[in-house]
């Protein structure tokens, strides 16, 4: 509440920017862990969407719950990550 409206769209921006940065370099570093794995024969299985929106079915009605039920504030943390793109 200390910034005005213009600190606030200038941390906002540089917020964006910064996860703009962030996610071209994850993807970058998740081609060159796939690749690695590969280059050191492990088979890497890649899944449709259909088949990742069938897996994450699975888990939410397994492995997450029990999850949410061990973990301290595990329910939040996987609604955290159910967020994510």
């Amino acid at each position: 509440d200390e910034l005005n409206d213009e600190q606030k769209e200038a941390m906002k921006a540089a917020g964006q920017k910064a996860e703009d940065y962030f996610f071209e370099a994850a993807q970058g570093l998740d081609k060159e862990l796939v690749e690695t794995f590969k280059k050191n024969g492990v088979e890497v299985a890649e899944m449709s969407k259909d088949q990742f929106d069938m897996w994450l079915d699975v888990a939410k009605q397994s492995s997450y719950q029990e999850f949410a039920k061990s973990v301290p504030g595990g329910e939040k943390l996987i609604d955290m990550a159910l967020q994510v793109e």
